[in-house]
Parts: C-alpha cells; structure tokens; sequence
C-alpha cells in the first residue's frame, strides 16, 4: 500500500513539474504544437512574391507584392513537399510601372496565388514504390516489397 501512494504521489509530482511522455516537458510539447500549426502544410501563407519582368524590360516597380503561397512550409512524410493543390490556384494581374533604361510604360504582369496547400510528391512513381525526392529516384519501399512483392 506505502508503495503505491508512494508511485502515485511520485507521477504527481512529475506530471506537475510538466513531465509527460519520454524527455519531452508539456511546454516542449506545446512548442512542438504551436511549431506545427505555423509552418505545417495546412494553408498558405502570406508572402512576398517577386513580380516578372516582361521581356524586352529591365525591371518593374512595385517588384513584389504580398499573395498566399504555400512554399517553405513543412510536411511530416519526409518524401513530401508542401505543394499548391491545382484546383484552387488563382491567376491575380497587376499593372505596374516597367523600366527600359529611363523611360517608363504601365504593363500588366500576372502571377499565381495559391488558395489550399497539400503535402504531395511533385512527381508520381509506380505502385508500390516510393519516390524520394531529395535523390529524384524511384525505389522500392522494403515493406511493400515484403507485402507485395514488388521487383527491387
């Protein structure tokens, strides 16, 4: 009995001191969370784009604006990549000033914002293969090759 209050009051005392799971203290985890919810793959996020400049021109003003991309966010399959889905990319045109060394036209640039963000590889591969895209390689996946027997 002495030791079982003893246990209990030990996992008291460590859960109030924010020990939870493993090494990690419940402000790691909610470090982790918040990590999460800002750089995660959910939606985009608002950025500075860099406008093109038409050809036959040097450069233009405003040369960026502020759009929702999807770029730089993390995706927890190490295989993925934070990607615009396809269906809900928006073509926004701006008119700006473009430069030929000192003489000014308004021209209109377009550029793509993105509406909703999706971990995906950006290239398919086979049945039960696995792309890896840091190597741009197709192998396959040693699981899958037990389960399926798919070829090396």
């Amino acid at each position: 009995m002495v030791m079982k209050l003893l246990v209990m009051v030990t996992v008291v005392v460590m859960l109030s001191q924010g020990v939870v799971q493993g090494c990690r203290s419940r402000a790691d985890l909610a470090m982790m969370h918040l990590l999460k919810e800002t750089t995660g793959c959910n939606k985009p996020y608002e950025s500075l784009v860099q406008l093109p400049v038409p050809e036959g021109y040097d450069y233009v003003k405003p040369s960026v604006v502020k759009l929702n991309r999807c770029a730089g966010l993390s995706c927890e399959f190490r295989h993925d990549q934070c990607l615009p889905d396809e269906d809900y990319i928006t073509l926004k045109t701006y008119t700006v000033f473009a430069f030929k060394g000192s003489e000014r036209e308004c021209v209109q640039v377009s550029v793509k914002e993105h509406g909703v963000c999706k971990c995906k590889c950006d290239r398919e591969c086979p049945d039960y293969q696995v792309l890896d895209c840091g190597l741009a390689s197709v192998f396959c996946d040693a699981k899958m090759r037990q389960l399926c027997k798919c070829p090396i």
